[in-house]
């Protein structure tokens, strides 16, 4: 599986609005996250339908948080931005297979399994977790860095 642009773009989005206590303007979300201004009008439209942000017009306007990063997942955004976050075709409600397999198919259980693992395991972290591990994982290289300096 691999996620496409306005996906990732989205995760930055909703990163982006954190820490502000007031909305972000777009130029300024555009910059920070390297959005192109365009995508940025595409994804809010999607991320204000299913209500993880809001936005205000006018020169004090911009976008907010309408939930805090620890109680958005991961899997959250993808379904949100994704046709499909299934790793096989034959995972998806209507159970399309070629062979007419589904239900016997070695393969497509092996696949169930390994989406399930997928969901439960990495999918499942809020993008706060996310956010976290990663600035856990930056002190923890630089205090190394500082060890063997």
């Amino acid at each position: 599986m691999q996620l496409n642009l306005t996906t990732d773009y989205a995760i930055r989005f909703l990163i982006c609005l954190e820490k502000p206590s007031g909305a972000v303007c777009g130029p300024i979300i555009a910059e920070k996250t390297k959005i192109p201004p365009k995508y940025l009008l595409k994804i809010s439209a999607k991320l204000r339908k299913a209500g993880m942000i809001g936005s205000l017009a006018g020169s004090q306007g911009g976008y907010y948080l309408l939930r805090p990063l620890d109680q958005i997942t991961l899997l959250e955004v993808i379904s949100i931005m994704e046709p499909s976050s299934k790793w096989n075709r034959c995972l998806e409600e209507e159970g399309f297979c070629t062979r007419k397999a589904v239900m016997s198919c070695p393969i497509r259980k092996y696949y169930a399994r390994l989406q399930e693992e997928l969901e439960t395991k990495w999918l499942s972290k809020t993008l706060a977790e996310i956010v976290n591990l990663a600035a856990a994982e930056e002190i923890g290289n630089s205090s190394r860095e500082e060890m063997i300096i």
